[in-house]
């Protein structure tokens, strides 16, 4: 299970892209909240994945059954995750006490009352992927800390060093698809209401202050 917690890292806290990652939080009139994400990797940079975690080629990067078992662990119930091709997935699952899950614990996902209303924020940056990376087993964090990702490790660094740096490790391809690549984050509230925000990855690996979306 350990080669699959690195796709799941990149998708909540936004570590690794590729066919521009999805992010979608649905809170539900009974305060739970619905959480779906899909995220994959172009065929070139998946083979440089799979050779980093020790996968063999020809199998697949991601395992919906690691999946269905990492969200659960999280505190999701009702979850679902299913392979849209063999370096692609999608997952699904509901929070239904955020206060509860490790979600919120890494201060992530918030759920609080403004102006007499529930409102959900998302939350992005140094301290709170610092804390979801405590959480990891010490394999994985050993394949994250081979990313050096500025943000994690505490050191200012521009875009274009830190593409450049993962180039001399993993080669042009991959770095490009992780710097220049974009994730969506759709946040929706109980009354269906939606917003949408396109974030760049690079400015969120290399970020020294936090980022906030909220509906």
């Amino acid at each position: 299970m350990k080669k699959f917690f690195l796709p799941l890292l990149s998708a909540i806290v936004v570590v690794f892209s590729s066919c521009t990652p999805e992010l979608k939080i649905k809170a539900k009139s009974d305060n739970s909240v619905e959480v779906t994400f899909k995220t994959g990797f172009s065929e070139q940079a998946s083979k440089s994945i799979k050779k980093l975690v020790g996968i063999k080629d020809g199998d697949p990067l991601f395992s919906p059954a690691d999946m269905i078992q990492l969200m659960t662990e999280a505190g999701a119930v009702n979850v679902s995750a299913k392979m849209q091709s063999e370096n692609d997935v999608q997952a699904s699952g509901t929070l239904q006490n955020v206060r509860n899950t490790a979600f919120y614990a890494t201060g992530i996902i918030r759920q609080e009352e403004k102006n007499g209303k529930s409102a959900t924020t998302i939350s992005i940056g140094p301290a709170e992927i610092q804390k979801f990376y405590a959480l990891l087993d010490e394999n994985t964090q050993a394949y994250v800390d081979t990313m050096m990702i500025p943000c994690l490790i505490g050191e200012t660094m521009s875009e274009n060093d830190y593409k450049l740096l993962l180039s001399t490790m993993y080669g042009p391809t991959f770095a490009n698809e992780l710097v220049e690549g974009t994730i969506t984050i759709t946040l929706e509230d109980s009354t269906g209401k939606k917003k949408k925000f396109t974030e760049k990855l690079g400015t969120l690996l290399t970020m020294t202050t936090k980022k906030e979306w909220s509906i």
